[in-house]
């Protein structure tokens, strides 16, 4: 394969990477939505409000591996633009200012576009699990290990939205810059 060749295959390789990760990071969500409807329908149905503590670890789990995911798709995304853009553009020998390799790596997410993904984030991974104590908390009759399990849900969750505050503040100061333009042009 000839540089240009091997430039491409590269691109293609992290882009199908890239795309499999939205999927799942997508799935993520779904997951999430699923395992806490499964949980307060468990607990309704067998009048057993201790179930409901579930639910603040699966949205750990699930929101963390959904941000990790996210970070790696954010950094493929950041060397299409940094790295294999660059190359590209070279072996293509486009030296005219303006002109744009990989333009849509080049692109900022939108301020509303972030805005919105952390106000998803948040309800699907924080609320229900803050909800779920408070509903245990208002229906369960309550004794100390449950207070302590309660105790630690809040506290996992507490350091899953301040995750979820820095993995947005990450994410929108990517490095992009503004306009589209590419790095050195």
């Amino acid at each position: 394969m000839s540089g240009p060749d091997v430039h491409l295959a590269e691109y293609a390789a992290l882009k199908a990477e890239q795309g499999e990760r939205i999927k799942a990071r997508d799935g993520y969500m779904y997951s999430t939505i699923a395992v806490t409807v499964a949980a307060v329908a468990a607990a309704a149905q067998a009048d057993l409000p201790d179930l409901l503590l579930a639910v603040p670890p699966a949205c750990f789990v699930l929101g963390w591996t959904r941000l990790r995911n996210d970070a790696h798709i954010l950094a493929i995304r950041g060397y299409l633009r940094d790295h294999l853009a660059p190359k590209l553009r070279t072996v293509a020998r486009r030296t005219t200012a303006g002109e744009v390799v990989l333009g849509w790596e080049m692109r900022p997410r939108s301020r509303s576009s972030t805005l919105v993904q952390l106000a998803a984030d948040m309800l699907t991974f924080v609320a229900p699990a803050v909800l779920a104590v408070i509903v245990w908390g208002v229906a369960a009759s309550t004794t100390v290990w449950g207070w302590m399990a309660a105790v630690v849900d809040l506290v996992i969750i507490g350091g899953l939205a301040v995750l979820i505050l820095r993995h947005t503040a990450a994410a929108a100061n990517d490095g992009t810059g503004g306009p589209l333009t590419e790095p050195g042009s």
